[in-house]
């Protein structure tokens, strides 16, 4: 019986240590993304300068209004 206990008891260790791994696994993904929609905003930027083409035929309005964001940040 106390072994049952036991076993029962590092069970439920081991499902909540899982639950935070999975909910930091969540955290950091969301991280991730933020950071990798503030990297695709630099990456369209000419020549690596500080101020958004806004003028750029290639970038929708909603882009340039997600660059000029980005900048606020």
């Amino acid at each position: 019986m106390q072994e049952l206990s036991k076993t029962r008891e590092t069970l439920i260790e081991s499902q909540t240590s899982r639950k935070h791994v999975e909910e930091r696994l969540e955290g950091l993904n969301r991280q991730l993304a933020v950071v990798e929609e503030k990297l695709s905003v630099y990456e369209r930027r000419p020549g690596g300068t500080n101020v958004v083409a806004v003028t750029d035929p290639g970038m929708s309005r909603e882009e340039q209004l997600e660059a000029e964001v980005a900048d606020l940040r």
